[in-house]
């Protein structure tokens, strides 16, 4: 099995595009490669074989920590062989010239279907040159033993030989617009309709939970759009000519545009028309929209929350019993309901509180953010959170897929929560619906 692999092998030898060698995401693709022949930025991999390969003597440490896997990966030689043959693929990803790369892992854990990855591993955008490469991919690797990686895999019952990793080396796409598309409503759940999310500039703002997108909702087989949510944006990110994002403020005739028109909105449905019979109703799109044409960037399958129904009915009877009136709602982000107290948790409140004081004030409450901190994926795990309300926040964001992964009922895109509810009341949120009640 080789070390690297381009797109173009891929499509030359299909049995190649297996989870095992180049990881979920790369796999994922197959159709769209194979059949399709859809506009996909030029890749290539650094399969799991070259991480079985850099990684073999780590595993004789008796001890493995983030700091001595960055130290003996960024030290790593790699042997002549490889290196020659990444340098090449490199550089024919754009016509013998250093091109700007998104740096991506692709996870293998083929026993574990259900469990997403996503946001576990760093990805690294606009990198550019051989060196810079090579060290990104080198810190994916060091990122495996990170603690809190370990701690995802625990939290699964995961065993660390059960996971290999695979690195995505894609070609930038400068994008006017993107965002995310859905194969189903994202907030009714029904599999007869499209969803659409789009912000300017590089879309990680929506995964990172910093920008409400625009939602756009399309029926199948009509195609009429059924309704459009055109929510404000003052800034995007973009790349320019460094690998840290710059923070670029919209002129104001584009502060409450609407970022796709109806007839692109409907050329991407036309995509996804062409996506759907290739993956379950669940499957969610990355695209990008620059140049007049639309690429696919990556597809994912999402998490199925299952709610018991007797518990959701027993929530829901408890809470309708002593509802006032509905005061706030959202675009649901892991589904479920809950009745419990407000804490609010502000960015100065939240750098203040040590972890066992932030464990101690959140459990058994709804917690009320305007923006979700990578520093909850440590926090949640060890307490019991009734709920998660946000004031910026979609349903495909990574933070999205962890919620419903710990089965917290959340909603995100209220705009305002934070200030609208205030710290001990008590409420019911439906995070089916996007509806949060006052409770007597």
């Amino acid at each position: 099995m080789p070390y690297i692999v381009r797109r173009f092998d891929l499509e030359t030898t299909p049995k190649l595009i297996t989870e095992e060698l180049v990881g979920r995401k790369v796999a994922t693709l197959k159709p769209l490669i194979l059949e399709e022949n859809l506009f996909i930025p030029d890749f290539f991999v650094f399969t799991t074989r070259f991480f079985d390969t850099v990684s073999a003597k780590l595993r004789e440490y008796k001890k493995i920590d983030y700091k001595s896997a960055l130290d003996y990966f960024m030290s790593y030689k790699v042997p002549s062989s490889i290196l020659d043959k990444f340098e090449y693929v490199y550089k024919l990803l754009s016509h013998f010239s250093a091109p700007k790369v998104a740096v991506r892992s692709s996870v293998s854990c083929k026993e574990y279907q259900g469990v997403s990855f996503s946001g576990v591993y760093p990805t690294f955008l606009n990198v550019k040159g051989k060196e810079s490469v090579l060290e990104a991919v080198m810190k994916i690797f060091a990122y495996f033993y990170s603690e809190e990686a370990l701690e995802y895999l625990r939290k699964n019952k995961i065993s660390l030989q059960d996971v290999k990793l695979a690195v995505m080396v894609q070609k930038m796409v400068t994008p006017e617009v993107s965002g995310v598309a859905y194969g189903f409503d994202a907030t009714t759940r029904s599999f007869d309709r499209f969803t659409i999310e789009a912000v300017y500039g590089i879309g990680d703002v929506i995964a990172d939970g910093e920008v409400n997108p625009d939602v756009y909702v399309i029926e199948k087989g009509s195609l009429n759009i059924v309704s459009k949510r055109v929510n404000p944006q003052f800034w995007m990110r973009a790349y320019l000519d460094t690998e840290r994002p710059d923070r670029i403020e919209l002129a104001k005739v584009w502060h409450y545009a609407q970022k796709l028109q109806d007839d692109q909105i409907l050329q991407l449905v036309r995509l996804l028309e062409r996506v759907e019979p290739h993956y379950d109703q669940d499957f969610t799109v990355e695209w990008a929209f620059a140049g007049g044409r639309y690429y696919i960037l990556q597809v994912k399958g999402t998490l199925k929350t299952e709610i018991e129904s007797s518990a959701k009915e027993k929530h829901r009877s408890i809470a309708k019993s002593k509802v006032r009136f509905p005061i706030l709602s959202g675009t649901p982000l892991s589904r479920g309901d809950a009745v419990a107290p407000v804490v609010v948790i502000n960015e100065e409140r939240l750098q203040n509180l040590r972890d066992d004081e932030l464990i101690g004030l959140v459990k058994n409450k709804i917690v009320v953010l305007h923006r979700f901190d990578n520093r909850w994926r440590t926090i949640l795990p060890k307490t019991k959170v009734k709920g998660m309300i946000l004031d910026i926040g979609s349903p495909r964001s990574d933070h999205a897929i962890f919620l419903n992964e710990l089965k917290i009922p959340a909603i995100g895109a209220t705009y305002n929560a934070t200030r609208l509810l205030s710290e001990g009341t008590t409420i019911y949120l439906d995070a089916n619906s996007g509806a949060v009640y006052l409770v007597r």
